[in-house]
């Protein structure tokens, strides 16, 4: 708690505000350690954790959540909302008001409040001439850069999801319907210690829809089947995508796959402290030009507590990688209603370059189901 509320101040420091105040689930959790259980369920029983520039942090949570957030975090000073009676947002006020923050300035996680919740914010600021400033471009630099804890949280998830994409894989056979695969995945997962987030897996013709939904469509000898598989650990996620054939594959596939496969190495070998996210994203459409295959909008992203999350790898963003970043690096290649190949693995930006998470199944080559 000590470091990352270190993290926070000096963020905080820089920014020019006496207090942060953060409502996202993400956020909250990533701060003290543990999920409220109605905090995702519930619109009204809103979780908000208040981080003063000297004093202790303060937690707001329901009357009912109390005991859950004494017993499970790290926060000492808890305040509590009557269910259907109280606003949080009067709460927060109170303790504002105490902070004695009348001319000073705070920062807010402007993407995770409400607008009737931030007008109600709002009109009190301007009666005490406190500003309010957007604080969610803060948070996501200091949670990009992720704690050993979580690198270590994120390499298990990663590891038990490969280990399921893995055997699930191995147990296809013609005849078994989409939605089986699916409750495969679910299954084996969960044996192993992860829960179950979402797993888009289509075959044959529905491997060339983008985000394909398992279905009861059948899967037959010869198809292309693909996943694109995510579970959570501790809150923390994976998402690795594997792409495979239910017995010989066709030569269009083959080829189509040496060429991501060599796409993918070429941009993992690129992967440093340094490079622009943005740069990167540029050596995968010039690679994907030489190939005249269609380049999508990024190449990977962060993740975390949340799947996709900072930094995005597009042409738009600037951001420099960094030692301790986890990232998605993937390519795929899809013919709408016809086909689709993908692969995505989970690699931890190191001072010299990168360390391959989702090391288990060998994609040098398509995933073969002998029949």
């Amino acid at each position: 708690m000590i470091e990352k509320l270190n993290r926070f101040r000096s963020k905080m420091r820089e920014q020019g505000s006496s207090a942060l105040i953060m409502l996202s689930v993400e956020n909250v959790i990533y701060f003290i350690d543990t999920m409220i259980p109605s905090h995702e369920t519930s619109k009204t029983r809103r979780v908000i954790t208040v981080i003063p520039d000297e004093k202790d942090p303060i937690l707001l949570v329901a009357e009912r959540e109390e005991l859950h957030a004494q017993q499970h975090s790290k926060i000492k000073d808890i305040r509590t909302c009557r269910d259907y009676k109280d606003n949080p947002i009067d709460l927060l006020t109170k303790v504002l008001g105490e902070l004695d923050l009348s001319g000073k300035q705070i920062g807010v996680e402007m993407e995770a409040i409400n607008a009737k919740d931030f007008l109600k914010l709002q009109e009190y600021a301007k009666n005490i001439r406190l500003e309010i400033k957007d604080a969610t471009k803060l948070l996501e630099e200091i949670r990009c850069i992720k704690t050993p804890k979580e690198i270590e949280l994120l390499k298990k998830i990663c590891r038990i999801s490969e280990e399921t994409i893995q055997e699930a894989f191995s147990r296809l056979k013609p005849g078994m319907k989409e939605e089986d695969v699916e409750a495969q995945f679910i299954n084996v997962l969960s044996s192993k210690g992860g829960k179950y987030k979402k797993a888009r897996f289509g075959s044959g013709e529905n491997t060339g829809i983008g985000n394909p939904e398992a279905s009861e469509r059948e899967l037959r000898k010869g198809d292309l089947f693909r996943t694109d598989f995510m579970g959570t650990l501790a809150h923390y996620c994976s998402d690795i995508a594997r792409t495979g054939v239910l017995g010989k594959p066709r030569n269009k596939y083959i080829d189509v796959w040496s060429k991501l496969y060599e796409t993918h190495m070429r941009i993992l070998e690129k992967v440093r402290p340094g490079i622009l996210a943005s740069d990167l994203y540029g050596f995968y459409k010039t690679e994907f030009k030489r190939w005249k295959f269609p380049p999508a909008s990024m190449v990977g992203h962060g993740i975390g507590l949340l799947v996709h999350e900072s930094p995005t790898l597009n042409d738009y963003n600037h951001t420099e990688l960094a030692k301790g970043m986890v990232l998605c690096i993937e390519e795929d290649y899809i013919v709408k209603g016809e086909m689709g190949l993908h692969i995505e693995d989970t690699v931890l930006v190191t001072e010299q370059g990168f360390e391959l998470f989702s090391n288990i199944m060998d994609t040098s080559s398509l995933f073969i189901v002998d029949l």
